[in-house]
């Protein structure tokens, strides 16, 4: 009759298969110098005040695309550029309460400036960050129902707000130059504008 393998032996097994495999994959840490980054994922808005109700798309999305500079392994300075409204001309639509008409759609993005705080992690290929900045965000509503629109009393207009944006994040080097990235990040507007939040996982590219 076999014996059967006990735990023990079980985890030594996946602890040494786990130091052959991981290093064998792992790339070695982003070089410093240019680099550009894009991701794709789930945006959620806080902090609004528009009139009447709010209701979002069935299927949201967002992306974002960061340039940046890499000075030394652990600080990086980027500027990038955030959609939330994915492939749509939109991302929240604006009600009447009393109808329930649409009264008009709202587009926001945001653009921000960011320092990046890098801690490598060894040569397992991989490094978690932090992003500390500024950012505008902009809102842009278009009205798409007059009678609807003007119970709530909403008028087409484009407001910006700028404050703090902050990000963390991790990055994945699978070879040479070469990261999977994913990250939460944070752009701050006001009650006209909202703030921006896009969780989102993507790749990175180093350039130079």
């Amino acid at each position: 009759m076999k014996k059967k393998m006990g735990w023990k032996w079980r985890v030594s097994l996946i602890s040494v298969f786990a130091s052959v495999i991981i290093p064998v994959h792992a790339a070695p840490p982003q070089p410093c110098g240019l680099y550009i980054d894009a991701n794709a994922g789930l945006p959620t808005f806080q902090n609004n005040n528009y009139p009447g109700d709010i209701s979002y798309p069935n299927s949201r999305s967002g992306w974002n695309v960061n340039l940046g500079y890499r000075f030394i392994p652990y600080i990086a300075a980027e500027m990038g550029y955030t959609g939330y409204y994915g492939t749509r001309s939109y991302d929240l639509a604006i009600n009447d309460p009393t109808t329930g008409n649409q009264a008009g759609l709202v587009k926001h993005y945001a653009v921000d400036f960011a320092g990046k705080f890098i801690l490598p992690l060894g040569q397992s290929g991989g490094e978690v960050f932090v992003k500390l900045g500024a950012s505008a965000v902009n809102a842009n509503t278009t009205v798409t129902d007059g009678t609807a629109a003007a119970n709530i009393d909403l008028n087409d207009n484009n407001k910006t707000a700028v404050g703090p944006y902050v990000g963390v994040g991790a990055n994945y080097f699978v070879i040479p130059g070469w990261a999977i990235t994913a990250q939460w990040a944070r752009a701050q507007g006001n009650d006209r504008t909202s703030n921006g939040t896009l969780w989102s996982a993507g790749l990175l590219f180093a350039i130079t």
